[in-house]
């Protein structure tokens, strides 16, 4: 991912708001990892999205609960 501002929301199958960045916070250039808890934020197993705004861009990608 290229460097820039960065922000992240966790939502569910419909497009609800699970959890999201307090913040914007800024990243370097290069992979980075985020952490959910599972427990803290009460997910049953199954499919979410993960919405990344990264500068003026937007990705979604499928995230997997077991």
């Amino acid at each position: 991912m290229k460097e820039g501002n960065m922000s992240t929301k966790l939502l569910d199958i419909t497009g609800r708001e699970i959890a999201g960045s307090v913040h914007t916070i800024f990243q370097n250039t290069g992979g980075h990892q985020l952490h959910f808890n599972k427990s803290d934020l009460h997910l049953a197993s199954g499919i979410y999205l993960l919405s990344i705004s990264v500068n003026e861009k937007k990705y979604v990608r499928k995230v997997f609960v077991e």
